[in-house]
């Protein structure tokens, strides 16, 4: 299972973790933000000649702001018209824990053509068989971890601080595009949206040097160096690099600047 964080595009400071009883293998992160992680339930993909449908997920890291109630995860059943570019929200769902707090049906079917590098063209791409679902990755130690690290710097607030650092091996370089892999290594142990804990995480990250871009491309997961999880993301989406971040470092270590 996906963590609750597994996209880690670090452009904001990491808050507490949140656990969520969610366990299917059935889901899959497609997607997230500073505020939520956007998943997927493959088995409810449902076709019909140009129009396909399927359930997805908003999985918010702190409770919002609902009306009447707070809750923490937003569900959709949407449909998808994969010829015009299209999507229509049916039906929404709003859970706080387990918990059912808010349920609607959507009585007029409005079709909207969804905004560049949003959640909703995420979604369509998916659903629509445009790109690749990530893949998960089976258990074993890690072949990394014998190699040599170099400590880049400590982030995360009390219930979440983690050292990070680069792997010194150079992984080839195609023009302005740059690799490396980053380890994360937790003071306390991080649960995912299944109660699933890990310490250590491994990130393999691209990096565009020249438009100041970041694309995660793999991540795994350990507790106290056992194998717990991890996916490939074959076309996961490019992200801007905000100034003063988490991946700022991390990109100025990748591409080689001061």
């Amino acid at each position: 299972m996906v963590k609750g964080l597994a996209l880690v595009v670090y452009f904001a400071p990491l808050g507490p973790a949140i656990s969520q009883p969610i366990s299917s293998k059935r889901w899959i992160q497609i997607g997230a933000t500073n505020t939520f992680g956007n998943w997927l339930d493959t088995a409810t993909i449902v076709v019909e000649g140009k129009i396909r449908s399927a359930w997805t997920e908003l999985r918010f890291y702190s409770p919002q702001v609902g009306n009447p109630e707070a809750y923490d995860r937003e569900a959709y059943r949407t449909a998808y018209d994969c010829a015009k570019g299209e999507t229509s929200i049916v039906e929404t769902v709003e859970y706080l824990g387990d918990s059912i707090v808010s349920l609607r049906s959507e009585k007029t079917k409005e079709w909207l053509a969804p905004a560049p590098s949003s959640v909703g063209e995420s979604e369509l791409g998916y659903v629509c068989g445009k790109r690749a679902l990530p893949k998960p990755i089976l258990g074993g130690p890690s072949p990394l971890r014998s190699s040599a690290w170099t400590g880049i710097g400590r982030y995360g607030d009390s219930a979440s601080k983690f050292s990070m650092s680069i792997n010194a091996t150079k992984l080839p370089r195609k023009g302005p595009i740059a690799q490396a892999w980053f380890l994360e290594l937790y003071e306390h142990w991080q649960a995912d949206s299944t109660g699933t804990a890990h310490n250590e995480t491994e990130v393999l990250q691209a990096f565009d040097c020249v438009r100041r871009q970041v694309q995660i491309r793999r991540i795994v997961w350990y507790l106290d160096g056992s194998h717990v999880d991890g996916w490939d993301f074959p076309t996961a989406e490019w992200h801007e690099v905000v100034p003063e971040t988490v991946a700022e470092t991390m990109l100025r270590h990748a591409c080689g600047g001061p």
